[in-house]
């Protein structure tokens, strides 16, 4: 009886600390989350990181839910038990007979190890149970244990079906870490890919009229493309940039022989824009 308690405070203990664990992840994370962050983001992204969000808490609250369950006490009286056992014996097999959790109790666990579970003489938890509350077997010659003695099996029995449920809790909270983890690093890392804001135009930017020189490129159709007129393909024209970055600025040209006045950007096919020193 000691040794299962023992055991049993064991995994309460070791349950503690995964709690404790879960708890500090989960506030690491809302502490240095940033909802704000995804305000002025695009529809989708701002979708996919509340999402990630809520599973990252989401995985932290079902571990200690889970693990709530193993530090819960665990209680079945020995009543239920010899009642369910009871009308098992009579073949009443439905849910609402005999609770489903308390069959396979009776099944799985207590009659696989009624050797050192029940006394000499004793063969269902009925029995052990009538014994413990001073009824007479009938029908039995065995030398059977007196009330007192059945008491001691009874909290035998009560503990050991306390030890098996908590370990059997223990080992599938356990079980279900490596996936929890796999999916709330996978929320974690599609948040921070979601939430990470793309860097900024460092590209020196045109802020007032600059005089410039432009030498236009001989391909008639690059300048159509970028709707420059063909008749400044190979020719050379002053203007001023008023626009777009330093590196590709909107120009506006004066125009030369058979090159007219244009407005327009000067990427690098149309042509090459020269700044005076």
């Amino acid at each position: 009886m000691d040794d299962s308690l023992a055991a049993v405070e064991s995994y309460r203990h070791c349950t503690q600390w995964i709690t404790a664990a879960a708890a500090a992840v989960a506030a690491a994370f809302v502490a240095g989350l940033q909802l704000t962050a995804l305000r002025d983001l695009a529809w989708w992204r701002t979708l996919l990181g509340v999402l990630a969000a809520a599973a990252v808490v989401g995985c932290a609250g079902w571990v200690i839910q889970r693990a709530a369950r193993v530090l819960a006490p665990y209680r079945v009286t020995m009543a239920e038990l010899a009642d369910s056992d009871m009308k098992i014996a009579q073949g009443k097999a439905s849910p609402a007979d005999v609770n489903p959790e308390v069959r396979r109790l009776i099944e799985d666990v207590i009659n696989r190890n009624k050797g050192w579970l029940f006394p000499p003489g004793v063969k269902t938890v009925t029995d052990l149970y009538d014994l413990a509350c001073g009824r007479t077997l009938r029908g039995r010659r065995e030398q059977l244990p007196d009330q007192e003695a059945a008491h001691v099996y009874v909290q035998r029995l009560v503990h050991f079906v306390e030890l098996h449920e908590i370990r059997r809790r223990y080992e599938g909270l356990l079980q279900s870490l490596p996936k929890i983890g796999l999916i709330a690093l996978v929320a974690v890392s599609m948040f921070v890919l979601v939430a990470r804001r793309d860097a900024p135009d460092r590209t020196p930017r045109v802020t007032r009229p600059l005089p410039v020189q432009v030498i236009f490129t001989g391909d008639k159709s690059a300048l159509r493309s970028e709707q420059w007129p063909a008749g400044c393909a190979g020719a050379t024209t002053s203007g001023s940039a008023v626009g777009g970055t330093l590196k590709e600025p909107e120009v506006a040209t004066i125009g030369t022989n058979g090159c007219p006045p244009h407005r327009g950007t000067v990427r690098g096919k149309v042509g090459l824009v020269l700044y005076p020193k």
